[in-house]
């Protein structure tokens, strides 16, 4: 027997037990098993072995652990996990089968775990630019631009305010220190800087 869940897309999924197993084994069924489970298609691994004594009304496993097992654990969107049981040492008439013990709706065998929706991170947003350390030395413009550091920000100059033409003069990550060696060669120039796109 076996099956297979799946987090979807955005999402993890951590197991921490199978909090459920109920079973019913006719006298010739199997006495013995194995629960396994498989992540995506690599091989089955061993999670505990298990036992059935006879019981004429069914019984039930205990709660098995599975949060100490470090594959079952934070396992990503679209990646199936199959979980199997294989059963052995039984008659070729012999019966086994998930089987409702407590006579109720309640399931029978239940998985237990916990899905995290995952959170893209992106880099934090840029902080608008400031001018530190202004100069104007030997006919050249100076100053030192800082921002959000690492972001890309260009400095931009245009010769009037009525109606501006910004030209780009350089893009760098901030913080940086910015040089105008042609500002002489205008009789005024105003500059600005923005996020890089």
């Amino acid at each position: 027997m076996f099956f297979s869940l799946t987090a979807s897309n955005g999402c993890q999924v951590s197991y921490s037990a199978v909090s459920r197993f109920d079973y019913y084994r006719s006298g010739t069924g199997p006495t013995s098993g194995v629960l396994q489970y498989q992540i995506g298609a690599g091989a089955f691994s061993d999670v505990t072995n298990l036992s059935y004594p006879t019981a004429s009304s069914g019984a039930s496993i205990g709660a098995i652990d599975l949060s100490g097992i470090p594959a079952l654990q934070n396992i990503g969107a679209n990646i199936n996990v199959t979980f199997r049981i294989v059963n052995y040492n039984g008659g070729s008439a012999g019966t086994w089968y998930i089987y409702n013990t407590a006579g109720t709706t309640a399931p029978d065998l239940a998985i237990q775990g916990t899905v995290t929706q995952l959170v893209a991170v992106t880099n934090a947003p840029a902080i608008a630019p400031s001018f530190s350390s202004v100069a104007y030395i030997s006919s050249q413009l100076r100053f030192t631009l800082t921002g959000t550091v690492g972001s890309n920000y260009v400095v931009q100059a245009a010769t009037n305010l009525m109606s501006p033409t910004w030209v780009a003069l350089l893009t760098n990550a901030a913080p940086f220190a910015f040089v105008d060696s042609n500002a002489a060669n205008f009789g005024r120039r105003f500059y600005r800087s923005v996020v890089a796109p």
